[in-house]
């Protein structure tokens, strides 16, 4: 069983899962995605402090999102083009909490608040309440669909197509 440092220390732990991943994928309609995660960078490890980001690139511009400042945007527009600048924007204030969830978005710091949001949806999900913001069990099995792929992909070095 591989083994993990213990940060700050000469100890060792036992891991059996992978410290960083990554894959290409071609979409159908022409669009190229890169996927990585990694616990293996340093200043961004794990813990509270983890750096999570989604960034979409594309030909009117660029749009990052970030975990660690849940409030706004980070763009990159391409008209009026700044190659060496992005905007910050507010994330709309709709968007600060789950659909129905009690939480006073003031109180808790952004990044910890969410944390409140995802316990409300798994307790209204138990409840049979299905919502049109959360993933579903149909959700999660396209996504296993795509790790599969994934899987077969490395173990064989070839492209592997994702079919319903």
């Amino acid at each position: 069983m591989p083994r993990r440092r213990v940060v700050g220390t000469e100890r060792y732990n036992d891991c059996s899962v992978d410290d960083a991943a990554a894959f290409l994928a071609d979409f159908q309609q022409g669009g190229t995605g890169v996927f990585e995660v990694s616990r293996l960078v340093p200043g961004r490890g794990a813990g509270q402090a983890d750096y999570q980001y989604v960034e979409v690139n594309g030909s009117k511009g660029t749009a990052l999102y970030e975990l660690q400042d849940p409030l706004q945007l980070r763009l990159g527009l391409r008209e009026p083009f700044d190659e060496q600048r992005m905007i910050t924007v507010p994330v709309p204030r709709r968007f600060f909490k789950v659909p129905g969830s009690l939480r006073d978005v003031g109180v808790d710091p952004p990044v910890i608040g969410f944390r409140y949001d995802q316990a409300f949806s798994f307790v209204q999900a138990i409840g049979g309440q299905k919502s049109p913001h959360l993933a579903d069990f149909d959700d999660g099995w396209q996504c296993q669909m795509v790790l599969d792929a994934v899987a077969v992909a490395t173990q064989e070095r070839r492209w592997v197509d994702v079919r319903e």
